[in-house]
């Protein structure tokens, strides 16, 4: 019984000594992989490279090394690549808001974070702004136009229509036939748009509703 033990424990023992060897051996070439990545990857960031930019915002969100969690600069990065028409980093930047990482939340700027990743024909974008409008969570509230932002979102990414499709049969039990009809209208013209800040204000003025307190012509936040 006890040799029987004695050789349970030493091949415990050993089994620890090849863990810790074989840690030792391969973590030293992992870090100075990470370290490398994160090195080239913040100064492809830094000289502008928005997709880049994108990816070390994500890593600073999520805190995957080598970057350690960091809201803020995940907000400023994304702030970077989102004023160079990078959409998905635009409606990444409408989620802190929205949410309140790295930045006071503030849901009239997700709103408008939202409307310029969906003029960049995003698909998270347009799906999240026709959520605000369906609330009125920062803007105006007005279901046509979320309707609206929902027909334009589906043929943008065929994998996630079938979402929309659910999505739209929900929101066309709140509207009239005549809400329906105008926002197919709508729909078409957001299709065919270069900026959703007008477009969407457009429509709203006719129909005697204003959208931001003070109109926006293009993306901006200050």
């Amino acid at each position: 019984m006890v040799s029987m033990r004695m050789k349970v424990l030493s091949n415990f023992v050993l089994c620890l000594v090849v863990w810790i060897f074989s840690y030792n051996v391969l973590a030293e070439p992992v870090i100075n992989y990470l370290v490398v990545y994160g090195e080239q990857l913040r100064e492809k960031a830094d000289s502008g490279d928005d997709k880049a930019q994108y990816d070390i915002a994500w890593n600073y969100y999520r805190g995957t090394s080598p970057f350690p969690r960091d809201y803020r600069k995940a907000y400023e990065y994304w702030l970077k690549a989102a004023s160079n028409n990078h959409a998905p980093s635009a409606n990444m930047l409408g989620g802190m808001y929205e949410d309140g990482k790295g930045v006071k939340k503030n849901d009239t700027k997700a709103v408008v974070c939202y409307t310029h990743s969906a003029t960049l024909k995003n698909f998270e974008g347009s799906v999240n702004l026709a959520r605000k409008y369906w609330n009125g969570e920062g803007i105006v509230q007005d279901h046509t136009v979320a309707y609206a932002l929902n027909v334009v979102a589906a043929p943008q990414n065929n994998a996630k229509a079938y979402y929309t499709q659910i999505s739209r049969a929900t929101l066309e039990k709140w509207l009239t036939p005549r809400e329906i009809e105008d926002a197919k209208k709508l729909a078409k013209d957001l299709a065919k748009s270069t900026n959703y800040f007008i477009t969407i204000e457009e429509y709203l003025n006719a129909h005697g509703k204003v959208g931001f307190s003070k109109p926006l012509l293009a993306f901006k936040l200050d």
